[in-house]
């Protein structure tokens, strides 16, 4: 379903505290390298701030770590779904939830379905920025509330939406009377909202222009202040700009009384989140109790530690494999880019062997598609592209470069203008493996006659560069999940907008073509065939330079009761750590 780009990094915020550190029975303290950017749950794009809002806010269904399968969180149990055979939705399907009783906001009232039909108005509201999430929920035709329980909510759509139930599932419930207090989007239908004739009529609608403006408020994202609580364990204790942010455990969270699953319960009574940019730093502070989960640290750093015996003694060392990769994105539509041989010629120019072996510590493994390998419809007729001088400088030539002034490097005549190749690889300043892989890269494609410049930005510079399509190239990692792939978000034209992550203008009319059947197709074989084929057109388009899966380096206190450590992020069930 939905990806997210990888990193934890920073904003400001209003609240100053005592900045230190504690440690103390039922506490987690954990090291982080930034504060969170975006706290509203259906406007960030940051996984780091996905793990937070995780633990404040629920969904339908969640993951099960250990079976990868979907568990009931706020739905009593999965939904029950028909095919329909007659009336206005023939032909398609329906998915029937009931929400728990005793899910509770923390004004205490019950969570109903109409919370899920505001949050589905929210998103469906063209004017809120929430297109990144847009894309799973058009399947949808309408919604119908239960006249005998307001806790049951049937979903109707015309057809057969594959991943319906994993796009429903994973939607981040919202309070409606936090949100809209003055019940705005009441005023206007989710059946019109469904509806792209009549959307574009209420898209003038000053209704919808004046909830978006106070949803899309930067301060409900980023000021502890006016931060809104969600249903689930933890609230926000404590956020102290570039040194700590604390959630607290919820009096009375309803998910901890005795008649709630074994798999809602939540023990910490506080997560702390503390930024210590410096891993030595941070290895210190484990070191004297006051850390108890440590991760980003670098490969050969990890495996130095992992072999320290004082070390060994207060922590367990683990390297879950990760739903993640980590990519060059490439600006497909720039000039110097446009052609195919040309992208692919970049893509031999990045040492990938090399990359895990030396930056790594092999603690990961290359890809050439963004489908997982542990998935059936991987794609494992792609020959990988392997590091190649030579090939890169014959695709360079095929595609029209040359020395013509013999000054070592490039160039072409674009426009009529004879442009030298140069590139910028943008990466996040604060991430050290961002540099590594564009220092290696910056040599390698020299020999080739282009010339990288390394252009360091704080995280939220990158992801506006990334967003208003300015850079040639850039680093960047997306976070997945166990669910089928949709391919909309990142991979269809239509998703290549301001707020669309289609950041490198990928498409063609045959992969959106085949992007819109995948979304239709119930056959687990046509599926595969249209997943292969997809990634082919990937592949030979190369607008990504697919580096790496890398794999999580954890450390954590043995002080933690059976602490496992899994492929799902944060690779870790933290609410259910237990102290010694």
């Amino acid at each position: 379903m939905l990806k997210f780009m990888l990193f934890f990094f920073c904003l400001s915020s209003l609240i100053v505290k005592n900045t230190g550190v504690l440690c103390a029975q039922g506490n987690i303290n954990i090291r982080s390298t930034s504060t969170p950017t975006n706290l509203n749950p259906l406007i960030t794009v940051s996984s780091s701030d996905l793990n937070l809002i995780n633990l404040m806010y629920n969904r339908l269904q969640s993951y099960d770590p250990v079976t990868l399968k979907l568990n009931p969180e706020l739905a009593v149990a999965a939904p029950k779904i028909e095919t329909i055979e007659d009336g206005e939705y023939a032909g398609g399907m329906s998915l029937t939830f009931e929400i728990r009783e005793g899910a509770k906001w923390d004004n205490g009232k019950q969570i109903l379905a109409n919370d899920v039909v505001f949050t589905l108005k929210t998103i469906k509201n063209p004017k809120t920025n929430t297109d990144v999430r847009r894309p799973y929920y058009e399947f949808i035709s309408d919604v119908s509330i239960s006249t005998y329980n307001p806790r049951v909510f049937t979903v109707y759509s015309k057809m057969h939406y594959f991943a319906a139930e994993d796009a429903l599932s994973e939607l981040v419930i919202l309070p409606e009377q936090e949100y809209d207090p003055k019940q705005l989007m009441r005023k206007i239908s989710l059946k019109d909202l469904c509806d792209k004739k009549k959307l574009k009529k209420l898209s003038q609608n000053p209704v919808m222009e004046e909830f978006a403006q106070q949803f899309n408020n930067p301060k409900l994202g980023n000021d502890p202040l006016s931060i809104i609580n969600g249903s689930n364990a933890y609230k926000i204790k404590e956020w102290i700009p570039e040194k700590k942010f604390v959630l607290e455990l919820k009096k009375n969270w309803w998910g901890n009384q005795n008649k709630m699953p074994k798999h809602l319960k939540t023990y910490p009574k506080t997560i702390s989140y503390h930024v210590v940019t410096d891993e030595k730093d941070a290895i210190a502070l484990a070191q004297e109790g006051k850390l108890d989960i440590v991760t980003d640290i670098k490969p050969s750093y990890f495996v130095e530690l992992s072999e320290n015996k004082e070390l060994q003694n207060q922590f367990s060392f683990s390297t879950p494999e990760r739903f993640a990769y980590y990519y060059v994105g490439i600006n497909t539509k720039n000039p110097k880019l446009n052609d195919r041989d040309t992208r692919r010629a970049l893509a031999h120019l990045v040492d990938r062997q090399e990359l895990i072996k030396t930056l790594l510590y092999r603690m990961g493994k290359t890809l050439d598609s963004p489908i997982p390998d542990s998935k059936d419809y991987y794609n494992t007729e792609l020959i990988p592209i392997d590091f190649s001088i030579e090939k890169a400088k014959a695709l360079l030539l095929k595609a029209g470069w040359s020395d013509s002034d013999e000054d070592g490097f490039l160039d072409k005549k674009i426009d009529g203008e004879r442009v030298k190749f140069t590139l910028e690889y943008k990466f996040s300043k604060f991430n050290p493996v961002h540099k590594y892989i564009g220092k290696l890269f910056k040599v390698d494609a020299a020999e080739a006659g282009i010339d990288i410049q390394l252009v360091p930005l704080d995280w939220s510079v990158l992801l506006e560069d990334a967003q208003n399509r300015n850079f040639e190239l850039m680093i960047m990692g997306w976070g997945q999940s166990p669910s089928l792939e949709d391919m909309k978000q990142i991979w269809h034209t239509a998703s290549d907008s301001k707020t669309g992550s289609n950041f490198v203008g990928f498409g063609t009319s045959e992969s959106d073509q085949i992007i819109d059947d995948l979304r239709t197709t119930v056959s687990m074989n046509k599926m595969t065939r249209l997943y292969l084929r997809l990634q082919e057109i990937i592949y030979k388009e190369q607008p990504y330079i697919f580096l790496f899966r890398p794999f999580k380096q954890i450390m954590i206190s043995k002080k933690i009761k059976d602490a496992k450590t899994f492929s799902l992020p944060p690779n870790y069930n933290i609410r259910q750590f237990k102290t010694n």
